[in-house]
């Protein structure tokens, strides 16, 4: 049993697992709903699939950017919240809009940027845990 000093603090295994959960979503609707999609479904040319990429990326920066700000003004839960649905919502749209390069670029820049208010999990949540130093580095 770990010394009580030496624990993590509390929320630390959620939030790995809440992180690591939303990592593998990502990773699967990017390469098998976005990039799939545009390959296999509506021949997409190595241009536009480079496009996909470059505006996917771009969206994120600008989630990130959103997701950081929500998160300093509103805190944690309104942040999640807000992320969550994002996230939901955009991966619902993208299942039934029509399938044809355009709809799946701009479902896929909604999708960055959802993705890029997720991205907070990983760079400012630990902070919301402790004040440890220690502790954060570990």
């Amino acid at each position: 049993m770990p010394d009580r000093d030496q624990s993590l603090p509390r929320g630390t295994l959620l939030l790995v697992a809440t992180r690591f959960l939303l990592y593998l979503g990502v990773q699967a609707a990017y390469f098998i709903g976005i990039i799939g999609t545009l390959t296999y479904e509506v021949g997409a040319s190595t241009w536009v699939l480079a496009g996909a990429v470059g505006f996917f990326n771009l969206f994120i920066i600008l989630g990130n950017t959103a997701g950081g700000t929500l998160l300093d003004v509103y805190g944690p839960r309104v942040h999640s919240a807000v992320a969550i649905v994002a996230a939901v919502v955009t991966s619902l749209v993208f299942q039934v809009v029509p399938l044809t390069v355009a709809n799946v670029l701009i479902t896929s820049m909604a999708f960055g940027f959802a993705t890029g208010m997720g991205f907070m999990y990983l760079s400012a949540y630990p902070a919301y845990l402790t004040d440890d130093a220690d502790a954060l580095n570990r």
